[in-house]
């Protein structure tokens, strides 16, 4: 499985409300696929993710760089 897809895969996972970095979704992953990639590569990954049906992830600190799943109705 690629990394991308892996990504995906892990993002769906996520439940309503959940806040993270992107620095922790980096380890999280480079442990999963046992590959390693930038942050910004996965933040990449994230705002493809996102612009699918029901899925929004707002960057609710700019200054500590924390996003948060959240479901659109």
């Amino acid at each position: 499985m690629s990394a991308k897809s892996e990504t995906f895969a892990f993002l769906d996972t996520l439940g309503d409300h959940t806040i993270f970095t992107g620095h922790r979704l980096m380890r999280i992953m480079n442990r999963r696929t046992n590959n390693t990639h930038y942050a910004a590569t996965y933040l990449r990954y994230l705002r493809e993710w996102r612009a699918g049906d029901g899925r929004s992830v707002p960057n609710v600190s700019k200054r500590k760089s924390l996003y948060e799943v959240k479901e659109v109705k």
